[in-house]
């Protein structure tokens, strides 16, 4: 039996229509496949959670069943983001073990082929790094930080990784390779101003350029970015209470400028006069012969100098090894 040719608009409906059941099998089988991922990382999890909550008496039995349940979502969903999620915590398992180089390649999974979840990609990364400096191997952890820098120049890791590796060679007295590593960052905080996507952006790598500054001895580059902060952060985005005293104990004690600390302490007392560090910069300002009333507190310059510029950024912390 024959039937008579398909009109152009039946043509094209039973095109959408076959386009609509592949659609709606494909969103289907996704759908399905992330439920069964997420389903398989969390019972792997009620494996992994005792291991972590007490490592030291964590049996080898504990270890190799958590990891063979975290590769069975891998093998089962691999195109989902629970299969990153499960590479990152096999890592994370191998790493609690001081098997870094088992970590360092179930990290190494999730960049080689999850590049695109590029949250995940960093987290696996940062990893890698701090197994690195775990091992005391700091060249190759020094390579990894400067890859992240290259790759997430905007993350928060990836802004502050050039001053880690700095203070990475302060702490291992390296004064040489120390004030080269800050030279590079500042040169690298001054080029990425130039082009911040965002005035919130730009704010924090000038934080970080302060702390470089600071670091190389450059009071006068320090004092003028702090006064920029200042200037743009009015509504918000620095922390303003320490960029005031930092910049007052700039101009006291590194620029002797006491009329302008004068002037920037007593700006700290309008803006925050309830600040946990107010008594210390009134006696200050009184020791700096300004009238105000007894504090008995210390002084603000000590502060600012324990403090230091590191607090300035609201993430100023260095690069830690991720958790899934």
């Amino acid at each position: 039996m024959s039937y008579p040719p398909l009109s152009a608009t039946s043509r094209w409906r039973t095109a959408v229509l076959t386009a609509c059941i592949g659609i709606s099998c494909a969103l289907t089988t996704g759908c399905s496949a992330n439920y069964s991922g997420e389903r398989l990382f969390w019972k792997a999890e009620q494996l992994d959670a005792p291991i972590l909550k007490d490592v030291r008496n964590a049996t080898p039995e504990q270890y190799a069943k958590a990891i063979q349940a975290f590769q069975l979502i891998v093998q089962k969903t691999p195109g989902t983001i629970w299969a990153p999620r499960a590479h990152l915590a096999i890592g994370s398992l191998y790493a609690v073990r001081k098997q870094y180089a088992k970590a360092r390649e179930a990290y190494g999974l999730v960049v080689q082929n999850y590049n695109q979840q590029r949250d995940l990609s960093l987290k696996a990364r940062l990893a890698i790094a701090k197994t690195y400096e775990l091992e005391e191997n700091w060249a190759d952890a020094i390579k990894i930080y400067g890859d992240i820098t290259d790759f997430y120049t905007w993350s928060v890791p990836g802004i502050e990784a050039p001053l880690y590796v700095a203070r990475l060679h302060d702490q291992h007295q390296e004064p040489e390779a120390a004030t080269a590593a800050y030279e590079h960052a500042a040169k690298l905080y001054n080029k990425l101003l130039l082009n911040a996507p965002t005035p919130a952006l730009a704010l924090q790598v000038k934080g970080y350029l302060v702390m470089a500054d600071q670091r190389l001895g450059r009071w006068d580059e320090a004092a003028k970015t702090l006064e920029e902060m200042l200037e743009a952060s009015a509504g918000g985005g620095t922390n303003r209470p320490i960029a005031l005293i930092t910049l007052g104990a700039l101009y006291e004690k590194k620029l002797n400028n006491p009329k302008k600390a004068r002037a920037t302490y007593a700006t700290f007392i309008t803006e925050f006069p309830d600040h946990q560090l107010a008594k210390s910069v009134k006696a200050e300002l009184e020791r700096m012969g300004v009238p105000s009333e007894p504090t008995g507190a210390g002084s603000a310059a000590a502060e600012a100098s324990s403090l230091d510029v590191q607090h300035l950024p609201s993430h100023a912390t260095p690069p830690a090894a991720a958790t899934p």
